[in-house]
C-alpha cells in the first residue's frame, strides 16, 4: 500500500538536497527501501507528479552548486616549498568533473529546462527553400 505522506516526505527531502534517492531512504529510518518507493512511482500518478517536481527542484539546487563550484578558486593554486605559486590541476580537474556530472544529471532529469536545445533546419541549395520533385516509376527506369 502506498503511503502518500511518506512519499511526500521523501520528495521534499529530494527537493532540498543533492543526495540520491538511495542515500535519502537509507539515512531516514522512517523511509522505505528505494525499491518500495520506485514501486510507488509505478503505481501512483500522484507520487510520480510529486517526484517529478522534486527532481526539478533538485536540479535547480544542482545548478546553483555549479556556480558555487565554478566560482571557488581558493584551492586552484598552491605554493611549493620554495614559495613558488603553482596551479593545482587536480583540484581544477575535479571541479570540472563535479560540474559536468551535475550538468549531465540535470539534462537527463529535466531536459526541457536544463537540456541542450537542438533545432534542425532544412533548406535547399544556398540556404534557399526546399524543392520537391515528383517522379514516377517510369522515370526511375530511364
Amino acid at each position: 500500500m502506498i503511503d502518500i505522506a511518506i512519499a511526500e516526505q521523501i520528495c521534499n527531502a529530494i527537493a532540498i538536497t543533492p543526495k540520491s534517492l538511495d542515500a535519502i531512504c537509507e539515512e531516514n529510518p522512517n523511509f522505505p527501501h528505494r525499491a518500495t518507493f520506485k514501486r510507488w512511482l509505478h503505481q501512483s500518478d500522484e507520487v510520480r507528479a510529486m517526484y517529478a517536481r522534486a527532481k526539478v527542484s533538485q536540479c535547480q539546487l544542482l545548478a546553483e552548486q555549479i556556480l558555487t563550484i565554478a566560482d571557488e578558486s581558493q584551492s586552484d593554486t598552491y605554493k611549493d616549498e620554495d614559495g613558488v605559486e603553482l596551479v593545482n590541476h587536480d583540484v581544477i580537474d575535479r571541479a570540472k568533473v563535479r560540474i559536468d556530472a551535475r550538468k549531465w544529471l540535470c539534462a537527463k532529469l529535466a531536459p526541457r529546462i536544463f537540456g541542450d536545445r537542438v533545432q534542425q533546419e532544412h533548406s535547399g541549395p544556398d540556404g534557399g527553400p526546399l524543392q520537391f520533385v515528383t517522379r514516377s516509376i517510369l522515370d526511375a527506369k530511364e
